[in-house]
Formats: C-alpha cells, structure tokens, sequence
C-alpha cells in the first residue's frame, strides 16, 4: 500500500504541476501578446502620423513651387522693365550734347519719373508691388550715383567700341 500512497502522491503533484506550468504559460503569454498589440496600434499610429506630416510637406512644397514658378515671370519682367528704363535713361546719350549735359538736366529726367513702368487697372496688388520695387531699384540707383558718375558713364557710353 505504500507504493500506492507514493505513486498517487506524485501523479498528483504531476498533474497539479502541469496544470500550474500551463497556467504561468497562458498568463505570460497573454501579458506579451497584449503588450504586442498595443505596440503595433503604437506603431501604425506613428507610421500614420508620418505618413500625413510627408504628405503635408510634399503639398506644401508643391503650393510653394507653384506659387515661386507663378511670381518668377512677372518679377523677371518688371527686371527687364527697369533694365529698359535704365537702358532708355543712358540711351539719352545720343540727345545731349557736353554743353547741355549737367546736374539739372539729369535730376529734370529723374522727377520725369519716365522710367516707372506705365501702372493700369488690370495689374493685381502683387504685380503692382514688384512694379514699385523696381521703380524703387531705379530710383535707388539714380540716388547712389552722383553726377559726376552718371555724367562718366554716360560719356563712355557715347564712345564707339
């Protein structure tokens, strides 16, 4: 009978074993499982937020391009504008003479503003705003030279090359 009593005693703390064993098992296994989960929802929630921040960017970069392709012409063309008028303004060179070239006859042609690019009504606000910075370059550039300067340039314009 005692052998009875021992085999009983440890098919039962076996059994008892097993099931504890299998018990721990299924709860670890749980626990990670969970823990995966919430780290693949964590996962796909930073993909997705990265995912619509580079869509974003990309539009954006795409609304700026075309704005800058939009701008880049009418400035270009307000440049080639005042490089006309400034072109136009030494052109006078043909017109006066040494004798008539002096101080008033060019601050005269500068206050004649003949310049400026001829602003009408169908010009936008923007378009009208490069028109002014451009009458500005030129009115700049009338400031920063002085007579003597202009009155150079003009006579070494004059000289056949």
């Amino acid at each position: 009978m005692e052998w009875n009593v021992i085999i009983t005693s440890i098919l039962t703390s076996g059994i008892v074993t097993l099931i504890i064993n299998s018990i721990i098992k299924g709860g670890i296994s749980h626990y990670f499982n969970k823990k995966l989960k919430r780290f693949e929802t964590d996962l796909n929630v930073m993909s997705e937020e990265k995912k619509l921040d580079f869509q974003r960017k990309l539009h954006d970069f795409g609304l700026y391009s075309g704005k800058r392709h939009e701008i880049y012409p009418m400035l270009y063309k307000y440049l080639i504008e005042a490089s006309n008028a400034v072109s136009y303004a030494f052109s006078i060179r043909k017109y006066i003479s040494d004798k008539t070239l002096n101080e008033k006859s060019l601050l005269l042609f500068k206050d004649e503003k003949r310049y400026e690019p001829l602003l009408n009504e169908s010009l936008t606000n923007q378009e009208i705003k490069l028109s002014e910075e451009a009458s500005l370059f030129v009115e700049k550039a009338f400031d920063q030279c002085s007579f003597p300067k202009i009155s150079f340039l003009l006579r070494k314009l004059r000289r056949p090359c």
